[in-house]
């Protein structure tokens, strides 16, 4: 709010360095926030949680982002209509109305802007292989680069290799990073980059295939078809135990990142990348549980409880003398 507010920044960042990391950030992190919301957390993570979820979409929003803001609605839809128990109460629809409101005032906020964003391109432009800079291209400077390199040019490699010798080939040169003098490489002062070098491919796909090749494209996709797997397990049991919740937000976050990442690769960037592997580590280990000897988790706390009720403690014998 910050950058939007008294800054005047178009679209805001946050403390990352794009507006799209942002909206990655929140579609990824959001499902989470809704599943605790619709779990029997206690009453102050819940609350927690509502107000974190009020920032999100706010957050969302203000990033402007055309991928982001659709997947962002989907996502946390998603999770809520598999989270939320089916009961109309008065509080539901208080609930319910407040959301709307919100959205109706951060659209009437931000409208313009809106407007101007989703409307300042066509799909058909946005795809052109032939254009500059835009989606399109880098499914063309992947197709070239694989015509040399079945096997890719190597992980973080893409930006190196379009500049040198593939954005001349497509049409859209780029300057070669072999010929930057070693005085702009030490200099203390801060150097645009962006006007002569050539970006990541937009497509977390396109630049796997440009830098791992067909092989590591495969593999890559093999992964996150088992991450899918795995948090799929948590949708079908409509309970509110946090185990279950916590893995069904989780599902719907890889589906965030996973959809943005069909228009970005700033799921390698650091806070991407550490804060969702944390959570496929959360994932995994939920799944271990819910697997562990076949029994759901609350089966295994009333299995527990009923054996500790089965227990039978002896009274203590009487001391020595006492009657």
């Amino acid at each position: 709010m910050k950058h939007k507010l008294i800054l005047h920044v178009d679209r805001a960042t946050g403390t990352l360095d794009h507006a799209n990391s942002l909206s990655m950030y929140l579609c990824m992190t959001a499902p989470l926030f809704v599943a605790a919301i619709n779990s029997s957390f206690p009453k102050y993570i819940r609350y927690f949680s509502t107000v974190c979820l009020g920032l999100a979409a706010i957050g969302i929003v203000l990033t402007i982002s055309r991928a982001g803001i659709p997947v962002f609605a989907l996502v946390t839809l998603g999770a809520t209509v598999v989270c939320m128990t089916w009961r109309i109460t008065i509080k539901k629809v208080l609930g319910t109305a407040t959301v709307l409101v919100g959205i109706g005032v951060l659209l009437a906020v931000a409208g313009q802007d809106l407007i101007e964003r989703f409307t300042d391109t066509s799909l058909k432009d946005e795809t052109d292989e032939s254009k500059f800079e835009n989606r399109g291209q880098y499914f063309g400077l992947a197709k070239v680069i694989l015509q040399d390199h079945f096997l890719g040019v190597g992980l973080n490699n893409w930006s190196y290799h379009v500049s040198k010798t593939y954005g001349e080939r497509v049409g859209s040169p780029y300057e070669d990073y072999d010929d930057i003098p070693p005085s702009v490489l030490y200099s203390a002062e801060i150097y645009d980059w962006s006007a002569k070098y050539a970006p990541p491919a937009h497509n977390l796909g396109v630049i796997t295939i440009g830098e791992l090749g067909v092989p590591g494209l495969i593999i890559f996709g093999l992964l996150w078809l088992r991450w899918f797997w795995i948090g799929a397990k948590f949708l079908w049991r409509r309970i509110s135990d946090p185990m279950y919740r916590v893995g069904t937000g989780i599902f719907f976050g890889t589906c965030g990142i996973f959809l943005q990442s069909l228009t970005e690769w700033v799921y390698r960037q650091t806070p991407m990348l550490l804060t969702f592997h944390v959570l496929l580590g959360t994932l995994a280990s939920l799944y271990y549980i819910r697997r562990h000897a076949g029994i759901a988790p609350e089966d295994q706390f009333r299995a527990r409880d009923e054996a500790m009720d089965s227990v039978v403690i002896p009274e203590p014998a009487p001391a020595e003398g006492v009657v």
